[in-house]
Order: C-alpha cells, then sequence, then structure tokens
C-alpha cells in the first residue's frame, strides 16, 4: 500500500514539474547564463564536482533544460589524437515504473538503429546509468536531474564540451517516431557540433 502511495506522490510531483516546466518555456523564460571556463594553452584544468553525500530529493520546482558550454582550451597533442564521441546517457533510479522502462527501451533504439556505423566506430555510446548506486550520485548534480531522463554529451577524449537534458522525452512516450526523432536530431546535432 506504501508503495502505491509512494509511486503516486513521485508521479503527482512529476506531473507539477514538467508542467512548470512547460509554462516557463511557454512564457519565454530567459536561459540560464552558460558557463566558460578558460584554460591556459599548455594545460587543460579539471573542476572537481562534489558528490552529495546523501539521496537529493526530487524537486517540484520547474527545471529549466540549458547546455552547458565551456570554453575549450588549447587541445595538447595527446588530445588531437583522442576521438571526439557523444554519449546518450538514460538516468534511472531503483524504482521503475512502466513509462521509465519504455524511455529507456526507445533510446536504446533511437541509438542502436540511427548510429549502428557511429557505435562500431566509438563516436556514440548509450550508457544506462542507476542514479542511486554509489558512485553515480553526481550525476544528479551534474545535469541537474530533477527526474529520470535522458541526457546526451558530447566529449573531447575525456574532457565534456556540450550537454543537452532531453526533459520532452516524457512528453513523447506515446509518440513513437517523435521520441526516436528527438534523441536522434540532438545526438547528430552534438556530433555534428551544433548545439
Amino acid at each position: 500500500m506504501n508503495i502505491k502511495k509512494i509511486a503516486t506522490a513521485f508521479l503527482i510531483l512529476f506531473v507539477v514539474a514538467s508542467v512548470g516546466t512547460i509554462v516557463a518555456k511557454e512564457r519565454g523564460a530567459q536561459p540560464v547564463p552558460q558557463a566558460a571556463a578558460v584554460a591556459p594553452a599548455t594545460e587543460i584544468v579539471a573542476q572537481p564536482v562534489a558528490a552529495p553525500t546523501e539521496e537529493q530529493p526530487v524537486s517540484t520546482a520547474p527545471v529549466q533544460a540549458q547546455n552547458v558550454l565551456s570554453a575549450p582550451a588549447a587541445p595538447t597533442v595527446q588530445e588531437k589524437a583522442a576521438p571526439a564521441k557523444v554519449v546518450a546517457y538514460y538516468f534511472h533510479g531503483n524504482m521503475r515504473c512502466t513509462t521509465c522502462k519504455k524511455i529507456e527501451a526507445l533510446t536504446t533504439e533511437a541509438i542502436e538503429t540511427g548510429f549502428a556505423d557511429d557505435i562500431k566506430a566509438g563516436r556514440v555510446e548509450l550508457k544506462v546509468v542507476n542514479v542511486e548506486e554509489s558512485g553515480n550520485e553526481h550525476y544528479i548534480q551534474d545535469y541537474q536531474l530533477a527526474s529520470r531522463s535522458v541526457v546526451v554529451a558530447s566529449y573531447e577524449g575525456e574532457a565534456q564540451k556540450d550537454w543537452k537534458r532531453l526533459d520532452a522525452v516524457w512528453q513523447l512516450t506515446g509518440n513513437k517516431e517523435a521520441f526516436i526523432r528527438l534523441i536522434q536530431d540532438e545526438t547528430t546535432a552534438l556530433l555534428k557540433g551544433k548545439n
């Protein structure tokens, strides 16, 4: 009985957050300024991200998707040889509803059918991540996750260049074609460096 109440509460919170996000977008909410970090030409500066020490609560406040793009440092010789790639992440928790499982299945289908050659070449990768497992909590803050979501991120070697959280997947679960098109379009845009 408690599981039903918890699941119902989670779904209500998700709907409230989704509606809030849509309302904010409709009202023309200003995007959060993009972060910029400039490193000297001869070195790459890595900034540590503190992992939360306890499980992060799901927020009911609307979260506006944003791209975080750092000003690229001049690549070293070693980095020039490192391949560029895009990683499509599907983030979930321990409790998984039917819709969560459908989002994972559709994301997997979109990546595997749209990027088979890129997967073989190492240019595209799909990672399914449980953010409630030890060591994965940092993703909640890294990608400002308020609920289970899909994120696409581009990398140059090991350095992340850009990312985008695809909150619209929740509204598109009933439209397979639109869902797959969203995932493939956003992944292609990052592959081409257009985000």
